[in-house]
């Protein structure tokens, strides 16, 4: 008789019998209900660097200048004591006329306001700024200027010192000028040349009306 038989509904089981196994139940597993959440691919793609960043401090610009010269921040025309009579003289009668035609007593004295503010103007002294030719970019005082900023570029003389326009591709954007000896002329201007096209520019009236009134 196999002692491993399990005994019948009912029969008894004698003492010293050997006592079946119980069988073993299978252990429920734990369920997670909680999916981990799958991580979905984004379609974002990566921000494109940019190759030719505009660096605006010389501090951080670390490549070799090609040429570089000190000249003055503008040009300045030394002004008589009768030229700034004469621009007395023409803001009074300005505002004489300002107040006669509105009777606006504000809107007068902003003519000599201004007037003011454009003698102290005129009487500043240009200070000596360093300017530099790079492969890539332009320094002009403690700024550096990028290539790729500018469509063009035009020759002035004002007699004691050459000026070259960088002219923006913005079209109100500020013209940035560089000043130099006039002997250095034909080197700045054939290496400015390589990066930007030289172009023949007009004076606009108000460059006109400065310049005869030697401002």
């Amino acid at each position: 008789m196999d002692s491993n038989a399990q005994p019948q509904s009912g029969q008894e089981v004698k003492p010293g019998a050997a006592t079946p196994p119980v069988p073993e139940l299978p252990t429920p597993q734990a369920t997670n209900d909680q999916t981990p959440a799958q991580e979905s691919p984004t379609n974002e793609a990566p921000t494109p660097a940019n190759d030719q960043p505009q660096i605006s401090s010389v501090n951080s610009f670390d490549e070799e200048p090609v040429m570089q010269w000190t000249a003055a921040e503008f040009l300045a025309h030394d002004k008589s004591t009768n030229w700034y009579l004469a621009l007395i003289g023409g803001a009074v009668v300005l505002a004489a006329l300002v107040y006669l035609l509105t009777k606006d007593k504000i809107a007068t004295v902003v003519v000599l306001v201004a007037a003011v503010a454009l003698g102290g103007v005129a009487n500043r002294k240009p200070r000596e700024v360093p300017y530099a030719l790079f492969r890539d970019a332009i320094q002009i005082d403690q700024k550096i200027f990028d290539y790729a900023q500018f469509r063009s570029f035009s020759v002035g003389d004002e007699g004691h010192l050459a000026t070259i326009a960088l002219l923006p591709h913005k079209r109100f954007g500020q013209v940035k000028s560089l000043y130099f000896d006039p002997n250095d002329e034909a080197m700045i201007v054939d290496f400015i040349a390589t990066h930007l096209p030289l172009e023949r520019r007009s004076l606009d009236p108000i460059d006109t009306l400065m310049k005869k009134i030697r401002f």
